[in-house]
């Protein structure tokens, strides 16, 4: 994708660095670090920023999250934000930060409390933010990973659920402390793991109608089934703490996603705050493992679109700013095997007079805009 869009700068949010298994993967971080910085596919990108919380033996901070970033060769007119110094920085060659990171003054980082989520004893879910200034445009980069849906069956039985209540209350917490922090407002892009999910009960409602006498119910205390009375009683639909298996799951790839889309509302909550591009790609989670199924949904979670970027008021005219789309929001790896989350990409280009890819300011609003 690099390759093909030829961005002037990248940023790349990543959720569980070192695995699920970071106790014994975190030692591989360093050496992936080392191979993307020579690889020949970044050789234009002459500036890089790694920031990656590894540190797995201080659990009251860790979140497993990484911020990269790229700058091409020809975007001299760049710097980072230093919130300790109150001014921006400029960023030369190579730069990884992976220990003390509450000492690195170009973040703000914070795993979420233990009380935002009251389904686990720990979790190393949380956020971080950095802020750029790209030629004349200062911006704000949030990477989040919000909490999951522990239980199937206790999403079911809510609406919403418990678990999609603390991911709003742990979102509503991050825009609160940006929009009420003492620095002027700027554009943001929030974007990671949301963990969004599908409010369930309503999934099933349209895959096994209630008013539907075809259906029947049958729930026991750690499973939920749905038979068809049509077809010998066949068992349609089987929910468990960890397992959703509906017969036919190419319902939630058909047409991306569209007869189960109106069950997809945690960020309708956030509708005056924050926007999102229109999402013309089926749902991002949880996809099979398997190297040789990469487009086939695992059958433990109902298919949902966890993976977004989102878009404060600001942000919004950079990247929808004519009648002309010139701008890209899908799914990258849509046939191959990606892991259980398939990542999403926003390309897109500035307005004109926003980039100055040369050293110092432009007023040249017919400059073409660059592409981030």
């Amino acid at each position: 994708e690099i390759e093909r869009l030829k961005p002037l700068f990248i940023a790349i949010h990543c959720q569980e660095v070192g695995g699920k298994s970071y106790e014994k993967s975190m030692k591989h971080v360093g050496q992936f670090v080392e191979e993307l910085g020579k690889s020949e596919r970044i050789k234009d990108y002459d500036r890089s920023l790694f920031v990656l919380d590894e540190n797995f033996k201080d659990l009251s901070s860790f979140t497993a999250l990484g911020n990269i970033y790229l700058l091409h060769e020809t975007l001299t007119n760049v710097e980072v934000w230093n919130f300790k110094s109150q001014q921006f920085q400029k960023i030369d060659g190579l730069n990884v930060y992976s220990n003390d990171l509450d000492k690195l003054e170009i973040i703000r980082k914070r795993r979420f409390p233990d009380d935002y989520y009251k389904h686990t004893t720990w979790t190393r879910k949380g956020h971080m933010r950095l802020r750029w200034k790209i030629g004349n445009l200062i911006i704000d980069f949030v990477n989040v990973h919000l909490f999951h849906d522990a239980s199937n069956l206790m999403a079911y039985e809510e609406s919403p659920s418990s678990f999609s209540c603390s991911r709003r209350h742990a979102l509503e917490q991050i825009l609160n402390g940006i929009e009420n922090d003492n620095l002027p407002s700027a554009p943001l892009f929030i974007f990671g793991d949301f963990n969004f999910r599908l409010d369930l009960r309503s999934v099933v409602d349209i895959l096994c109608p209630p008013d539907n006498d075809r259906y029947s119910k049958k729930k026991t205390k750690e499973t939920l089934v749905f038979r068809d009375t049509d077809n010998d009683d066949k068992a349609v639909l089987t929910i468990e703490k960890k397992v959703f298996d509906y017969g036919d799951h190419s319902v939630f790839c058909k047409n991306n996603g569209e007869k189960i889309r109106e069950c997809d509302r945690e960020a309708d909550y956030f509708k005056d705050r924050l926007s999102e591009c229109p999402r013309n790609f089926p749902p991002s989670y949880p996809y099979c493992e398997d190297v040789s199924a990469g487009t086939t949904y695992m059958r433990t979670r109902c298919p949902a679109w966890c993976d977004r970027i989102l878009l404060n008021n600001a942000a919004v005219p950079l990247v929808k700013h004519n009648s002309v789309s010139t701008y890209t929001y899908d799914v990258m790896g849509k046939n191959v095997c990606m892991g259980d989350h398939k990542p999403v990409c926003l390309h897109f280009k500035l307005p004109s007079g926003w980039l100055d890819t040369n050293n110092g300011s432009s007023n040249n609003n017919t400059k073409p805009g660059g592409k981030v």
